[in-house]
């Protein structure tokens, strides 16, 4: 968690309150006011202990932590760890590169196009030197050389080559030291050296600190240099003298065993390993003393690494902490210490508060430093005691009615008005308490208002002005009402959701939106935003409730914050907005595929290209550590509104949907139109959503189109050919079938004409062997009266008729026409019949009786029966199976 401390610390208090009174009674003088922020290992995600950092030209911070190389951008931390995983003990910036020292081994960082740095080893090009169980804990840039010390080496990179510096010998037990573009050699029991290209050069002046080990060296003016040493403190040595450092201060730094030293300004910063950081004057005049009491989260301090004037940083054994100079906002007092703020002033050119737990006074004490101590006097008149004032000379029952206002704002001397809880508005017109008439007057909201709650009621521009969180409204008096207040509106823009608001000078605003305050000059209904304040750029925390805002000057105010009482010197704010030009970029791109395998996509070209299934996509901002304001908000396209403000540089999506977007990212500045940059997203297609799939589909939709037609003409084909088979095989049944009932009607033609040519000879025989039984019967009668000559010749004519082959000839002829070849088909299977039995068969079929086969044969029925039962036998028909039926069947 970061901690915010800010503080007042003076070398006369009175001198820097006179210099506050200036310029509307603000601060000038030596001693600028400070902010502390601190960082711990939970939130840079590496190992507690830091041992060196460094700042790189393009807004990045380095430390040596135990971890590897930690990198902040002013947003994101991220941790490097070198190839061997081990500790790295010291880094520096050489001409515009990272070089850190490690294990066994120095070398440096680059960044590739990703944003990521890759570490690159010096000692693998000089193979000659064994370095074993060494740690390069010290790294200096001088000009254009590289210094990389060991316990028992040192080395020299030089236009691109290492190469090794002899030291003298029996000097295990040395050490370099740095001083600007001064390089020196500690070796105890021997003095200082100056290390030059041309070798060592022994310094005389130094001889009293022969026999202490020398922690840092600090010029502090012409042949004028503070030397810490590890347990006798701090020694002032000049071109002739050697001695300690003649101040209180260095009592208790010869116990608290110095680490480091720097110089902002005229403010020595010296840090301890046992005793935190120590804040003095040149002379040693201690204006602070900050440790693990007062919100330093640590006491052991490693090293200390000035940014620029205003900002240091500090490595601690456990956390970072970033020391902010002349800071626009300070902490007056923690509110563990003077509980909540309720009202301040200038009282006799001091600041004077009221709290919930008294009242207190900004006091210097002996020592220089200064603190808020409880006071016996009174504040001066406010508009708070002036509204106390007011309530109190009210009538009981018109008190008891503006008692549960939650708002109450003094139109002028006579004109009260209120809010309830209940979004009552109240007007009292005081002149009216006197004259009877009606003091009090309730205002029905708007229809469009009814339903919203009121957050503040104001005196703006000398209206009366309701403010709703979505809009403004205006008290008309003409017209005795509220109504929309559009020119407002459209000069607070996104502030015109502000809850509260805060007179705080002539023409000047307060506007407070969640932890966000915006000041605004508006004057005859126009205006414009002077500046911002976001509050979580500092981890401080507005209250919710109560007055928030009191005014001091023009450009002093007070703030009352869950941390304690903010002093806000809002010209400072605004110059420090004009003077800071840092950098604003994205520093890296990444996103996640279905597998888990993370990719990197270079940043330089503003486009990022996704494929359709990425799970997730992390783009990481940077505002540098060169700005106060690290806070940004986003927007993707197609969505109206920007993102909650937040200080953590990433950006995270999950499974966008397929598509193109927009990513718009704008960083917070304390005035003017926040600066922006944008990215292009395009989520892709999956492969067949491509347009190489939808040629492929092209492809095959046009062979399924072109294999469809052919099997559809093809079956068109088939389907005519089998309509045309269909047309000539009916055809051929109509054919067949009329060729059929032509033969059945010749068939039935031939069998009419054998049964008449069969009818007509069996009549014929019937009447040839009635002739001849008449004649026998006239023989019989006539006797020998009858000529047997004519006799005979009569009945040979009649017995050659009976038993004619001629008409047999034919008869089979129309037999086997009507009952296809019949006989010839008899005769094959049954060869052993004889023409009578033929006959009889043929007969037989024609369905004949025995006695109409009788008479064609010209036999006897019982000749007829002899004749079928033998040919039964030559059948082989068994007794039961019918003669007839088997012939008409055959």
């Amino acid at each position: 968690m970061v901690e915010h401390l800010h503080y007042k610390f003076r070398i006369i208090f009175i001198v820097c309150i006179l210099c506050m009174h200036s310029f509307c009674m603000s601060a000038v003088g030596k001693i600028p006011s400070l902010l502390i922020q601190n960082f711990s290992n939970q939130e840079y995600k590496a190992s507690c202990q830091n041992w060196k950092i460094t700042v790189g030209r393009e807004g990045f911070l380095f430390i040596a932590n135990n971890s590897g190389l930690l990198v902040f951008d002013g947003n994101s931390w991220t941790n490097y760890e070198t190839p061997d995983q081990s500790v790295v003990k010291s880094v520096v910036l050489h001409q515009d590169t990272i070089f850190t020292g490690h294990g066994n081994d120095f070398g440096y960082w680059v960044a590739d196009e990703n944003g990521s740095y890759l570490y690159h080893s010096l000692l693998k090009s000089f193979p000659s030197v064994k370095i074993r169980n060494e740690m390069f804990d010290k790294l200096y840039s001088v000009g254009n050389t590289l210094w990389a010390k060991s316990e028992n080496h040192c080395f020299r990179y030089e236009n691109g080559e290492v190469s090794v510096f002899h030291l003298p010998e029996r000097t295990a037990d040395s050490d370099l030291l740095q001083d600007g573009s001064s390089l020196y050699l500690s070796v105890i029991d021997r003095g200082l050296y100056e290390v030059k290209e041309n070798g060592l050069f022994y310094l005389p002046a130094f001889d009293c600190l022969a026999d202490k080990k020398i922690i840092f060296i600090h010029s502090v003016g012409k042949e004028k240099y503070l030397v810490g040493t590890e347990n006798d403190g701090i020694f002032l040595v000049t071109d002739n003298a050697c001695f300690p450092w003649d101040t209180p201060v260095n009592e208790e730094l010869k116990h608290s065993r110095v680490s480091s030293l720097e110089i902002v300004g005229d403010v020595y910063l010296i840090g301890t390993y046992y005793n935190g950081l120590y804040i003095t004057s040149p002379q040693g005049i201690v204006y602070e003393h900050y440790t693990v009491a007062n919100r330093l989260q640590d006491m052991n301090v490693h090293d200390i690494c000035k940014q620029d004037d205003k900002s240091v940083w500090l490595a601690f054994d456990n956390g970072i902490s970033l020391l902010t100079f002349s800071s626009p906002i300070t902490l007056l007092a923690e509110r563990i210490k003077v509980g909540k703020l309720l009202d301040g002033a200038w009282v006799n050119g001091s600041i004077v508060i009221r709290t919930n737990q008294g009242v207190f006074k900004q006091t210097v004490r002996p020592d220089g430093r200064s603190e808020m101590l409880p006071y016996e006097g009174e504040l001066p008149f406010t508009q708070e005691t002036k509204m106390r004032d007011v309530l109190a000379a009210l009538p009981p029952e018109i008190a008891d009615t503006l008692l549960p206002f939650r708002n109450i704002w003094l139109e002028n001397e006579q004109i009260v008005w209120g809010i309830q809880n209940d979004n009552k508005i109240y007007r009292l017109q005081l002149s009216n308490l006197s004259n009877g008439q009606e003091a009090v007057k309730n205002y029905t909201l708007p229809v469009s208002l009814q339903k919203e709650v009121i957050s503040d009621l104001a005196l703006i521009d000398g209206v009366v002005v309701l403010f709703t969180g979505s809009a403004c409204w205006r008290y008309d008096k003409g017209e005795d009402e509220f109504v929309r207040y559009d020119e407002l509106e459209e000069l607070l823009g996104e502030y015109v959701t502000g809850k509260i608001v805060f007179p705080v000078g002539e023409d000047l605003y307060w506007i407070v939106s969640g932890n966000e305050m915006a000041l605004f000059y508006i004057k005859e209904g126009t205006g414009q935003l002077k500046c911002r304040i976001l509050l979580d750029n500092y981890n401080l925390n507005i209250v919710n409730r109560d007055k928030q805002i009191i005014p001091l000057s023009d450009s002093l105010h007070l703030v009352s914050a869950m941390q304690g009482v903010l002093l806000v010197n809002t010209r400072e704010l605004i110059e420090s907005h004009f003077n800071i030009k840092a950098p604003f970029n994205v520093r890296r791109i990444q996103y996640t595929d279905r597998k888990g395998t993370i990719h990197s996509i270079s940043a330089a070209s503003g486009k990022i290209k996704l494929p359709y299934d990425f799970q997730d996509l992390k783009v990481n901002v940077g505002t540098s550590i060169f700005t106060a304001s690290h806070q940004i908000s986003y927007k993707m396209s197609g969505t109206s509104s920007w993102s909650e403000w937040q200080k953590n540089g990433e950006i995270s999506f999950f499974q966008l949907p397929v598509g193109k977007y927009e990513l718009e990212v704008r960083k917070y500045v304390v005035k003017g139109i926040f600066p922006s940059i944008s990215l292009q997203i395009e989520v892709g297609p999956p492969w067949y959503d491509t347009i190489w799939a939808y040629i492929v589909y092209l492809l095959l939709l046009w062979g399924v189109v072109q294999g469809g037609l052919r099997y559809y003409l093809k079956y068109q084909r088939k389907q005519e050919q089998a309509m045309l088979e269909a047309e000539r095989v009916t055809e051929q049944q109509r054919l067949q079938q009329l060729k059929n009932e032509i033969l059945e009607t010749e068939l039935q033609n031939k069998n009419n004409e054998l049964t008449l040519q069969t009818t007509a000879l069996v009549k014929r025989n019937q009447v040839m062997q009635s002739l001849l039984e008449e004649l026998e019967n006239q023989k019989q009668t006539l006797g020998e009266r009858y000529p047997n000559k004519l006799y005979n010749r009569m009945k040979s004519l009649i017995e050659e008729n009976i038993s004619n082959q001629a008409d047999w000839i034919l008869f089979e002829s129309y037999f086997n026409s009507a009952h296809q070849n019949f006989m010839d088909r008899l005769r094959i299977q049954y060869p052993d019949l004889t023409t009578g039995d033929f006959r009889i068969c043929c007969l037989l079929r024609m369905n004949l009786s025995t006695k109409e086969i009788a008479s064609l044969l010209n036999i006897s029925v019982r000749s007829v029966e002899l004749r079928r039962y033998r040919l039964r036998k030559r059948l082989a028909l068994s007794g039961e199976a019918n003669l007839v039926e088997f012939l008409t069947s055959f």
